[in-house]
């Protein structure tokens, strides 16, 4: 009766042990499962809807053209510009930026700023273009650089979002010129 008693409690304590065991194992892989869930839709958030439009901005100043001059151009800036288009790609970006690195941010920013004093007249504004065009270009060639280096680190998700629970940088003043520069449409 000992020896019965002894197998019986033995194999209870092994059917609970291992309960318990199982059971462990069983939430350490759904929490597990959770995190990778996350970490596959902040990942899909990063890529889908803010380096794709990083993409988008920096496909608008890759291309350029020569005016009858010799002198660059984007051809974003023919007839022209679309202006719309190219504000509408920053303030797109500006809107995810919760999701994309502060360094692509900053990049991006620069073309903002150089953008401020785009004119309306389509004159002007080829001046515009033609007079900043280096300065696009840099500006353009800086932030696909950073987009290329952020897509060697993108599935990185813990990083990210430690990084961006640290940025501390508040607001900061930008002097915006009072009227355009004065720009001589050349004939």
């Amino acid at each position: 009766m000992q020896i019965l008693t002894l197998l019986v409690s033995s194999a209870l304590i092994s059917a609970i042990v291992s309960g318990v065991v199982a059971g462990l194992f069983s939430l350490h892989a759904l929490q597990t499962q959770y995190r990778n869930e996350y970490y596959k839709r902040v990942l899909e958030n990063r890529i889908i809807e803010a380096y794709a439009r990083l993409e988008r901005l920096i496909g608008l100043f890759k291309t350029s053209v020569a005016d009858y001059d010799n002198r660059l151009y984007h051809l974003v800036f023919v007839d022209g510009g679309d202006k719309l288009l190219i504000h509408r790609s920053i303030i797109e970006i500006q809107s995810v930026a919760l999701w994309i690195s502060d360094e692509a941010f900053e990049a991006s920013r620069e073309l903002n700023l150089l953008m401020f004093s785009l004119p309306e007249d389509a004159e002007k504004t080829k001046a515009f273009a033609k007079d900043r065009y280096q300065m696009i270009a840099t500006a353009r060639e800086k932030l696909e650089r950073v987009v290329s280096n952020d897509m060697l680190t993108l599935y990185n998700v813990p990083q990210f979002l430690k990084v961006k629970g640290r940025r501390t940088r508040g607001f900061e003043f930008v002097n915006l010129p009072t009227q355009t520069p004065n720009i001589q449409a050349t004939p």
